[in-house]
């Protein structure tokens, strides 16, 4: 392949993310797992890749780029929220969101695999961190907001409760 070849490809990459608004969003938060994906194909575009992640393959037909029909956070939430609005039904929202992904990171330590939430109040329902100090709380509300997060973020899959993760 000519660096010509090489650089026309990374530019295609690039180009299919930012039309697809991949590298938009709140600079405060961590990337989701889409943009993380679209960046080390852009990357491996290049030429580059370190082994830490898996570029798309080229010809898959489920690659993001393929993807015109997304689901992004305001649909997950709102589809979480008509669903899932008592006690019980937050309670069964969590029990299979956590059966899905193994376990629900701590929102204030996400890439830490030992703060996780845990049942904290059945009623209202609230969840916590077991991590002794930290002890973050969510109440319902936000443990329906963090769910869809997380879906978003292919965390967990969307499927298990009738939400949709984004490709």
């Amino acid at each position: 392949m000519t660096k010509k070849g090489l650089l026309d490809n990374a530019n295609w990459v690039y180009h299919q993310a930012d039309q697809l608004g991949k590298f938009e969003g709140d600079n405060n938060r961590r990337p989701s797992g889409i943009q993380v994906k679209a960046l080390t194909d852009v990357m491996n575009g290049l030429g580059w890749n370190a082994g830490i992640r898996k570029p798309s393959k080229s010809l898959d037909p489920n690659a993001w780029w393929c993807d015109n029909d997304h689901t992004n956070l305001p649909e997950i939430l709102q589809s979480l929220a008509n669903n899932f609005h008592t006690d019980q039904q937050i309670g069964q929202l969590f029990n299979v969101a956590r059966d899905a992904a193994g376990q629900i990171p701590c929102k204030d330590f996400p890439d830490n695999p030992f703060y996780r939430y845990q049942v904290n109040n059945q009623s209202p329902y609230r969840v916590r961190c077991c991590m002794p100090g930290c002890y973050h709380r969510l109440s319902r509300t936000a443990i329906v907001h963090w769910i869809a997060t997380l879906v978003e973020d292919e965390v967990i899959d969307g499927e298990k409760f009738g939400g949709r993760n984004e490709r």
